[in-house]
């Protein structure tokens, strides 16, 4: 590895600092924070006493403080991540999904709901599927039959939990490299019995512990050394284990579609991509639209309500207004329209014509 000169060590022990006020609140714990000062005190003693000046080459023994295998901040960071992911399995709580997901012919028609926490959730599908959505999505289209449970995802983030008669299970990972936090750790407690599972657990690189009718099994950087789409695949092929006792093989993300939600993704890079022509439709259509048009929730931005609405045109054909609307006052702040089918906005001039004139 590299050298490290005294102002990276400082670096190292800044980020550190951010890692431990995060355990803190994790866990209630301030013990990492004291670990910090103590090592930073450390660190600065020595390097006053030896005179190195920020730019200096860190002598091998106060190196080794910060990156050795065993015994330096390194492996602590590595132990403060691992009891968070720990606690994050405990987790409490529960939450309604926001998010639909169906597979497409050929995937046998799976669906599922999960919980989409990154604020605008169908940002993800419009080409953009973070981590851990994309690890959801492969391991629902590599399951037989769709997945069991309330799965939850953030950015790099999965949550997942389910249950059934004298079955449960627990899972927790974060989809990045493994020498970057990238992890995937399980509880999983069947009445029948576990030692079937082991094995097949192990084959994949878990570390397993079983007890009774229970079993943990984690993989990071100390088992493994994986990028993004190993630990995808990992997460996919230890849920096909777990919920449907076999190893579904290597997934792969190709062809998955949404419901109701297509439209909300459509809407949020239509607003990106065309904010002032939004803004001015929403004007219209709140100004013009026959009293009698109707509008229905499909789905969620933020705050807002995605609603859409239909209207009759004289021809026989049909115009529809897609709009966010804030739920407290009922005014609409963007929208877009098209004519049924045709999948293609409206411009202003045409769109207030059709209000007009109908």
């Amino acid at each position: 590895q590299a050298p490290l000169d005294l102002d990276a060590a400082r670096a190292m022990i800044r980020q550190a600092r951010i890692a431990a006020a995060a355990h803190r609140r994790i866990l209630g714990d301030s013990s990492a924070v004291s670990v910090i000062d103590n090592l930073d005190r450390r660190l600065e003693a020595l390097a006053a006493g030896a005179g190195l000046k920020p730019s200096s080459i860190l002598p091998p023994a106060m190196d080794g403080m910060l990156r050795d295998e065993a015994a330096s901040l390194r492996q602590w960071l590595g132990r403060v991540r691992a009891d968070a992911q720990d606690a994050m399995l405990a987790l409490p709580g529960q939450a309604a999904a926001n998010v639909a997901v169906a597979g497409v012919t050929g995937y046998g028609g799976k669906r599922m709901a999960l919980i989409e926490l990154d604020g605008e959730p169908a940002a993800a599908f419009a080409g953009r599927a973070g981590p851990g959505l994309r690890a959801v999505l492969v391991a629902l289209l590599a399951s037989e039959s769709g997945l069991q449970g309330s799965f939850v995802v953030r950015g790099e983030q999965v949550l997942a939990r389910w249950a059934e008669a004298g079955v449960s299970g627990k899972l927790y990972a974060k989809i990045a490299p493994t020498e970057r936090g990238g992890a995937v750790r399980l509880v999983y407690r069947n009445v029948a019995g576990v030692s079937a599972l082991v094995a097949k657990l192990a084959a994949l690189g878990f570390a397993v512990e079983a007890r009774g009718d229970s079993l943990s099994a984690v993989m990071d950087a100390e088992t493994a050394r994986l990028g993004v789409s190993g630990l995808e695949e990992t997460l996919s092929r230890a849920v096909g284990i777990l919920q449907e006792g076999q190893d579904p093989g290597r997934g792969e993300l190709r062809g998955f579609r949404l419901g109701a939600q297509s439209e909300v993704a459509k809407m949020i890079a239509y607003i990106q991509d065309h904010r002032a022509q939004s803004v001015e439709a929403a004007g219209l259509i709140q100004s013009l639209m026959p009293a009698d048009m109707h509008f229905e929730t499909i789905g969620r931005v933020g705050d807002y309500l995605e609603v859409r609405g239909r209207m009759r045109l004289e021809d026989g054909a049909a115009l529809v207004v897609y709009a966010l609307r804030d739920p407290g006052t009922g005014i609409i702040s963007h929208a877009r329209a098209e004519l049924d089918r045709s999948g293609t906005p409206l411009s202003l001039p045409q769109l207030r014509r059709i209000l007009l004139h109908g």
